[in-house]
């Protein structure tokens, strides 16, 4: 099966499952929408697996370098290069039930609506950097939040559109290649 947590593993078991969802829709008349979440770090096989998602209809939410970047930027600003290692103790130490090698689940209590649009806003600005630096899987950037938005509206299209509605920067982030485009 390959390894846990690789990109082009997760987004391969994203398109079991999209495959899976859509012949139960097809049965049941239901919609739906599959997301592979994936941290950038040092994955060779990182862009392959974005190519796939995309091209199957697998929303990819990704962070650089990992996926507690999403979580810390609860907390703190995080605007410097960071280690997907020195990422992990800082949201360790800023959500101490967080240990990436005993326990890598998030602890939703500490992440309030109040974090969260500090997050939001927080990981807005790093996208923005990311295209000043013409690189947008810059060290530190994230685009979990898209995922959050989808959560939060029930589909990638609401999310979208209540971007564009907010006015708050992030409608720019949305690319055609996302979901509900």
């Amino acid at each position: 099966m390959g390894q846990r947590g690789v990109p082009k593993t997760v987004v391969r078991e994203a398109c079991r499952e999209l495959d899976r969802l859509r012949e139960q829709a097809r049965r049941s008349g239901g919609r739906f929408e599959v997301w592979a979440v994936c941290d950038r770090d040092e994955h060779g096989c990182f862009h392959d697996a974005r190519a796939r998602a995309t091209h199957k209809g697998v929303g990819f939410a990704w962070s650089s370098p990992c996926v507690e970047l999403w979580a810390l930027l609860h907390f703190a600003d995080q605007t410097a290069g960071i280690h997907r290692h020195d990422c992990q103790r800082a949201l360790h130490a800023a959500m101490p039930k967080y240990r990436h090698d005993k326990a890598p689940l998030f602890d939703h209590e500490l992440l309030t609506d109040e974090r969260r649009a500090q997050a939001h806003a927080r990981a807005i600005h790093l996208h923005g950097r990311a295209a000043d630096a013409d690189d947008p899987w810059y060290n530190p950037t994230t685009a979990l939040w898209k995922l959050v938005k989808v959560i939060e509206h029930g589909n990638s299209t609401a999310a979208r559109a209540a971007a564009i509605e907010a006015d708050d920067g992030s409608a720019r982030w949305w690319s055609e290649d996302d979901p509900g485009a």
